[in-house]
């Protein structure tokens, strides 16, 4: 079962490990204090688009807040006018009944 991991394989993972290092280190895009500047420049952008994303939230909410105050209050109107409507209409229908009927206590007919 140890075969194989004797003092070559060692070495060679060693000298593996050594390679690999300096690979990442050759291949690195950008020196640890340029990407941290390079995080930074980025949340700040972040921090900058999310402000003006929520103001245009605000702004859109402010605007639905407002049509439907507007849409509410037009509605409103349009169901006062039709009640306006509906009592006049009754009150019109109860005259007309209280006309037939005296027209017809008049001239004595049964109602």
């Amino acid at each position: 079962m140890a075969e194989g991991r004797g003092p070559g394989f060692f070495t060679g993972f060693f000298i593996g490990g050594l390679f690999g290092a300096a690979l990442a280190l050759a291949f690195a895009p950008r020196p640890g204090e340029e990407t941290r500047e390079m995080l930074r420049e980025k949340a700040d952008e972040l921090r900058s688009r999310a402000e003006e994303v929520s103001a245009m939230a605000k702004a859109s909410a402010d605007d639905v807040l407002e049509l439907s105050k507007t849409l509410v209050e037009e509605q409103r109107t349009r169901v006062e006018r039709a009640i306006k409507e509906g009592r006049e209409a009754a009150e019109e229908v109860t005259q007309e009944m209280l006309s037939e009927l005296e027209r017809a206590q008049r001239e004595g007919k049964e109602p």
